[in-house]
């Protein structure tokens, strides 16, 4: 069983029971849930020790006055309680959460065996900007069950520098321009996505890299020798190109792109 989990939102790949993407910051219902009840795990636990503490007090102080005893037994009180509240609670958001689930697939599957033959379709025909806008249209719904959803993230990279370069040509460079022209062309030129496609599409993608390879050497001016350093700063211990990093990048070479 695979322990990674591949985020719907930017296509990172992180560990399957992370309550959020770590590049992104999308939340991983399965993950959060599981952290949820850890953490309600630790409290039950913390709850158990403050009671035989409690206890343990009373035993060395049964001969005090009674005013000791009577606090004694409201800590007990509030104690019981508050677990009882904590429990009641837990137990009506798990319900609660089963139910509507259960609801929702189905919904989402019906909506999926409707919709993703179109996806198909336009994949087929070659119309990848129509596929794109389709997929970003229905963002609501879990499109990242489709087969070729890794292949529409790393196309979404290409023509979305193509995008931000032709705004460049108009207005001139701004920060966040550079920033994610720097990611998206690293992304592309290091191959960071191979390993998630397959070679239909790989061999697709090849013209996007090859143009994405002259973008980063001709728009923002890297050297071979250059981008043969920066591999290492920029990818993490995950295998993905990190935007925080490529960031700093543009910012060293900001003046260079204009």
């Amino acid at each position: 069983m695979k322990n990674t989990y591949k985020c719907p939102n930017c296509g990172a790949t992180m560990e399957k029971y992370s309550s959020q993407c770590p590049f992104c910051g999308y939340i991983n219902e399965e993950g959060a849930e599981r952290q949820y009840m850890e953490n309600l795990d630790k409290v039950r636990k913390k709850l158990d020790v403050v009671d035989e503490e409690a206890a343990e007090e009373y035993k060395k102080s049964y001969k005090k006055p009674f005013i000791i005893i009577v606090v004694t037994l409201l800590v007990f009180a509030a104690l019981a309680t508050a677990y009882f509240l904590l429990e009641s609670f837990a137990q009506k958001t798990i319900r609660s959460r089963s139910n509507a689930s259960s609801e929702d697939m189905l919904k989402e599957m019906t909506w999926q065996r409707e919709n993703f033959p179109r996806y198909d379709s336009l994949y087929e025909a070659g119309r990848y900007d129509e596929l794109l806008e389709a997929v970003y249209a229905d963002y609501e719904h879990d499109t990242y069950k489709w087969e070729h959803m890794d292949f529409v993230y790393v196309y979404g990279r290409y023509l979305d520098t193509l995008n931000l370069l032709a705004d460049v040509d108009k207005s001139g460079w701004n920060e966040y321009a550079a920033y994610t022209a720097t990611y998206n062309c690293m992304f592309f030129y290091y191959g960071n996505y191979a390993e998630e496609l397959d070679e239909e599409e790989i061999e697709i993608l090849k013209p996007c890299r090859d143009e994405m390879s002259t973008v980063i050497k001709e728009r923002l001016r890297f050297t071979e020798d250059e981008l043969e350093e920066l591999k290492d700063e920029v990818i993490n211990q995950y295998g993905n190109i990190e935007y925080d990093k490529c960031k700093k990048i543009a910012k060293k070479y900001y003046d260079r792109y204009r």
